[in-house]
């Protein structure tokens, strides 16, 4: 059997939506609260905010992209063949940097993911 020719990080259906703040609200909702205290050292919350900067900056540059390639199609339709690979490249993108900063925050938070039925 051939292997799929995306290779990224394998996503839910309902994750590969263009819409970022639809599979972000997704990702939190799957995240299971803690079910003790958690603490964190200056130093964790610092990772944290580091990461969470990576990412809010990765995310806004795809979303770009997409804002980019939209326009240039409606300036000029003849560039649809060009930038609909950049389009469509951009939600997987964005729901495996979602998925990556989701995992430092669970362990961090010592949370893991509830159960999607």
């Amino acid at each position: 059997m051939a292997s799929p020719k995306n290779k990224g990080p394998s996503l839910a259906r309902e994750d590969r939506d263009i819409d970022p703040t639809a599979c972000f609200l997704r990702t939190i909702q799957r995240m299971a609260a803690p079910t003790h205290a958690v603490t964190l050292e200056p130093q964790q919350i610092s990772i944290l905010l580091k990461e969470f900067a990576t990412a809010r900056h990765d995310i806004n540059n795809a979303l770009s992209l997409i804002s980019a390639a939209a326009e240039l199609i409606r300036m000029n339709p003849d560039n649809l063949p060009k930038m609909l690979p950049t389009m469509n490249e951009q939600p997987a993108k964005i729901g495996a940097l979602m998925q990556k900063f989701t995992t430092i925050l669970e362990s961090n938070l010592r949370t893991a993911r509830a159960s999607v039925s």
